[in-house]
């Protein structure tokens, strides 16, 4: 079974970051990264993830 993930973040960094813990489960994820808001939005919609990492500030909106 493959489990989706969306990454939402700004900070290439911070994206690194969770892609490395997520490394050893990288047979089983499938995986899509945004830094703005307004991709993510769009990208929701299409991709539907079945668990997000969401940062808290992205620019100047909020990931709430």
């Amino acid at each position: 079974m493959e489990i989706s993930v969306a990454i939402v973040e700004d900070e290439q960094h911070c994206t690194d970051r969770i892609l490395s813990f997520l490394e050893p489960f990288g047979d089983r994820l499938k995986t899509v990264t945004y830094n703005a808001v307004e991709t993510a939005l769009a990208g929701m919609e299409v991709e539907r993830p079945d668990i997000l990492f969401l940062d808290v500030m992205i620019g100047d909106k909020t990931g709430f």
